[in-house]
């Protein structure tokens, strides 16, 4: 029998900070099992498509602790696009089809989780202060990831260009946090003195200056260009792939490399390195560190199965078979 999961029956285990040690362990051992090269992740492929969305991305992963999974997503055209965001599970030891899940709000838990986890191990000791710059529902993850690996974390600022949005983002997570989170008007006011700075907006090109980061901050980048190559140059940098940001080459690093100022030498580790113990998260506490955190698509497989089991434990969801009895 297949699980059939909708957001309606996701969108609890979403908003249960109480189960987010459960998505934390899925995602730490998903980057072991990567670091042991016993996790399989693979290159997204993108199917092209005419109208609105131009392409369709399809990302598989696999997993001994998990599985296999894939994802699919429209690029492009509106996100928010109900039906769009498509998970399938597999099991991983003869390939059946376990579940089809809905994608809409665990793929802004699979992306926060991580940001989370870097918190857990890379943050200054005695975090108190979060700067957030982005108000839409990535920057509510991450948000509520970061509180909940840094559990005396008392304070939040948050900048987004729309005063209503990052309004409607403070009012909601004072509420859903128990700490204040205040908007306000300028961005340099949400990065400057805070102890963990993410970047979460939809903008283009640098949205801080590298005067505006104290020493010794956490800094949570999650898309590309959105950093000016100052901060990468002054900080320590942690990656979740090599190849995304060394192979791929994501602004700033790809005008880094090409001017020579930069080069794979730079990376201090991999988040699996740091989880492992092998090589430290930040070598002094007045040491600003960069975790890059370009996706990886064992994340999603990792969330799938978490969210799977939650379910069948729970008794949610509902199954169907696609082949005839």
């Amino acid at each position: 029998m297949v699980l059939l999961l909708t957001q309606a029956d996701l969108r609890p285990l979403a908003e249960l900070s109480s189960e987010l040690d459960g998505a934390f362990a899925a995602i730490q051992e998903a980057f072991l099992e990567h670091q042991r090269g016993e996790a399989k992740l693979y290159a997204g492929t993108e199917l092209p498509l005419t109208g609105e969305q131009r392409s369709l991305r399809v990302l598989p992963s696999a997993s001994p602790a998990n599985g296999a999974g894939v994802r699919f997503n429209p690029l492009v055209g509106r996100l928010d696009n109900p039906d769009s965001f498509v998970n399938l599970l597999f099991d991983g030891a003869n390939g059946q089809l376990l579940a089809l899940i809905a994608g809409d709000d665990l793929n802004v838990v699979r992306t926060a989780t991580p940001a989370g986890l870097a918190a857990r191990y890379l943050a200054p000791e005695g975090a108190r202060t979060m700067g957030m710059l982005g108000s839409g529902r990535q920057a509510r993850g991450q948000v509520i990831a970061v509180k909940h690996a840094l559990p005396r974390l008392e304070r939040v600022r948050v900048f987004s260009p729309t005063p209503a949005h990052r309004a409607a983002f403070a009012e909601e997570m004072t509420r859903r946090l128990g700490v204040p989170v205040e908007a306000v008007d300028e961005p340099r006011r949400a990065v400057e003195g805070a102890d963990v700075v993410g970047v979460t907006s939809n903008a283009r090109e640098p949205v801080l200056q590298a005067e505006w980061v104290r020493a010794g901050a956490l800094i949570l980048s999650m898309s590309a260009g959105q950093l000016p190559p100052e901060v990468v140059l002054r900080s320590r940098v942690i990656v979740s792939s090599m190849p995304e940001v060394v192979e791929v080459r994501r602004e700033p690093y790809r005008s880094l490399i090409a001017d020579g100022r930069w080069g794979a030498d730079r990376v201090a580790a991999t988040m699996a390195e740091v989880i492992e113990g092998g090589t430290p998260g930040r070598t002094s506490q007045s040491e600003t560190v960069l975790y890059e955190m370009p996706g990886m698509s064992i994340w999603d497989t990792a969330i799938m199965r978490w969210a799977y089991r939650w379910a069948l434990a729970n008794e949610l969801g509902s199954t169907f078979h696609l082949s005839s009895p």
